[in-house]
């Protein structure tokens, strides 16, 4: 029913392509205009409305290094840097937003064992 449609961006004057997955998207959501900006034009638009992003910086709970992070740490929840939450979550050490965790690298099961103390502290109410 669709098909991939050729338009052009009213803000860069470069074409782009509104797919026939796209058309359907909009039809399903009720969107009756067509895209008048390309997708780089679009993103940029997003990002200035939302201004620069502000980073924190605090220091990692596994390396001790640096970590910035775009929320303010607060000092009852660890922070790590980019690097060893990376590797949390390759080893499955890491699932979302859940403090509790099984790893066996040196000095992160301490760290491990003192987040379920927390955690066990808090549901008890204390």
């Amino acid at each position: 029913m669709y098909e991939d449609k050729t338009l052009v961006c009213k803000e860069c004057g470069a074409e782009f392509v509104f797919t026939a997955g796209e058309q359907e998207f909009y039809a399903e959501r009720g969107f009756q205009n067509e895209p008048q900006r390309c997708k780089a034009c679009r993103d940029a638009r997003k990002n200035a409305a939302r201004g620069p992003k502000e980073y924190f910086t605090a220091v990692c709970a596994n390396c001790g290094g640096e970590a910035r992070v775009p929320f303010e740490p607060k000092t009852d929840r660890p922070v790590y840097c980019s690097e060893c939450f990376a590797k949390m979550r390759e080893n499955g050490l890491h699932s979302g937003f859940c403090p509790i965790h099984t790893c066996t690298e040196a000095g992160v099961s301490q760290e491990m064992d003192q987040h379920r103390a927390l955690l066990f502290r808090r549901r008890a109410g204390q």
